[in-house]
């Protein structure tokens, strides 16, 4: 039997040719394939319209379509058979996958899957359009523990003379010219923003009230029994990718309240970073500059207090507490036996303590001293 050629269509291969099959009203088949191949119609419901296309079973695509269907299968796809080794289940995910579309092209790049949709012909304000949905839902009803996970992907990088990997990449970018600034008390409309993490969003149901707090919006977990793939940084802020303002950028914004926390290996709460502040006049900034740490006041950048670096410095400043009844201490601290307390006025300035009280005693002892000058001198007590 002669059929005549098909350009441009898609196929569904059968593995028994059959002699007619119907699709979207049109009896078509051709050498055992049914071809895919209509107009569109700009919709997206059945009843403005849109043709719907329903496939009760699996779909493999490309090199995929080696896979047979049987489990265990004795004719793996490629990508099974990189899993073989390394993923849980005995030959892959494919073998699970509903639909599986696999590379095969000898090109210079290519995609399992490409998606795209725009907002080019929304007629109403607030619609929205998304490249890709993923949905998992922890919801077994035997009581079994079993996991889930709304989007999951992996990258490896099999040799050393292969290119970079990438576990995921999101790129966006703003075209039209005007930046939106953002806090993380607003989200103004027009922001453009990389990656946005929600708790307790549901799909169409924003702010959905009634539910339970997360556990964290990210987790950085080293994956393997002997910690042998840590990653070698946590969080890396590329040269430039931050935009400048002054000399500043804004690498991370906390709201007031918001603290960095550390814990024990026990679990307990040790060391935390936290600011209270709720205005710029009162406000304080930690500057770690070259040969200096200073605090300064951010309402004019000048220094409350400023710690300058002295290259191979053995001895310093030591700063106590005290209990009720006793004074605080500020002390001198390091590898000398013994160490003198350096109080340098500027210029002209002295050196101020205690309260005055006029009148006249007798000479009782002295207290050594060093001058500026680091020559002893003696102050005389009555």
């Amino acid at each position: 039997m002669t059929y005549p050629a098909i350009q441009n269509a898609t196929f569904i291969p059968f593995v028994t040719p059959v002699q007619s099959i119907w699709l979207n009203g049109v009896n078509s088949l051709v050498n055992g394939f049914v071809p895919l191949e209509q107009s569109s119609t700009q919709q997206i419901y059945a009843q403005n319209g849109a043709k719907i296309n329903r496939m009760n079973d699996r779909l493999f695509v490309g090199d995929a379509t080696v896979y047979d269907g049987v489990y265990p299968t004795a004719s793996p796809d490629w990508l099974s058979q990189l899993q073989a080794n390394t993923f849980g289940v005995n030959s892959g995910s494919v073998p699970f996958a509903q639909f599986a579309s696999l590379t095969n092209t000898s090109v210079s790049a290519g995609s399992g899957v490409t998606a795209g949709a725009q907002t080019k012909y929304f007629t109403a304000t607030g619609a929205a359009a998304i490249g890709v949905q993923a949905f998992g839902y922890a919801n077994n009803e035997n009581g079994f523990a079993a996991d889930c996970w709304g989007y999951y992907g992996e990258a490896h990088r099999l040799q050393t003379t292969d290119g970079n990997a990438y576990g995921i990449e999101i790129a966006v970018t703003n075209e039209t010219g005007v930046p939106i600034f953002q806090t993380p008390y607003a989200g103004p409309v027009g922001l453009c923003t990389g990656i946005q993490i929600d708790s307790g969003n549901g799909f169409g149901v924003a702010q959905e009230p009634g539910l339970c707090a997360a556990s964290s919006a990210m987790t950085i977990v080293q994956n393997t029994t002997d910690n042998s793939a840590p990653f070698l940084k946590g969080i890396i802020f590329s040269a430039n990718s931050i935009q400048y303002n002054s000399g500043i950028a804004e690498a991370i914004s906390f709201p007031e309240g918001y603290s960095l926390q550390w814990y024990g290996p026990g679990g307990g709460q040790t060391s935390s970073l936290l600011c209270t502040g709720t205005t710029q006049t009162n406000a304080t900034q930690l500057d770690f500059q070259e040969g200096y740490l200073t605090i300064l006041q951010q309402q004019n950048a000048r220094p409350i207090a400023s710690f300058a670096v002295t290259n191979n410095a053995t001895n310093y400043l030591f700063f106590a507490g005290a209990v009720t009844g006793s004074p605080p201490v500020i002390a001198a601290g390091g590898n000398d036996t013994n160490i003198n307390l350096y109080l340098e006025p500027k210029g002209t300035g002295v050196v101020q303590f205690g309260t005055y009280t006029a009148g006249s005693l007798s000479v009782t002892g002295y207290i050594t001293i060093a001058d500026s000058a680091g020559n002893t001198r003696r102050l005389l007590v009555g």
